[in-house]
């Protein structure tokens, strides 16, 4: 298994715990902000003074952005042109650790 998935889906609760997956700031530096944000469907409009960030980057700094502008969401980029936008619970969705089901041992 690669390390973001033992981090993001560890095995079991021992595992977990053996990693860290409780560390939210670690796993948020680990997801990229490609899979974790929300896709702009046609006809969405993007206010010019929301903040904007351009991919590849990770979520980490993103919620950093968010929390220092108070801002609702932050626009994402793709070769210049927004493609989608993060919000906090859009954050909040990738930062949760799903643990396998098991007798956590």
């Amino acid at each position: 298994d690669t390390p973001v998935n033992v981090i993001m889906r560890p095995a079991n609760r021992f595992v977990a715990e053996l990693v860290g997956a409780d560390d939210l700031l670690r796993r948020l530096s680990l997801v990229s902000v490609a899979a974790a944000m929300i896709a702009l469907k046609p006809g969405d409009t993007v206010d010019g003074n929301e903040p904007v960030i351009d991919l590849p980057m990770r979520v980490r700094p993103v919620l950093s952005m968010l929390l220092e502008s108070g801002a609702p969401r932050v626009i994402v980029r793709d070769a210049g042109a927004p493609v989608g936008y993060l919000d906090l619970p859009a954050i909040q969705a990738v930062s949760i650790p799903q643990i396998a089901a098991g007798d956590g041992a």
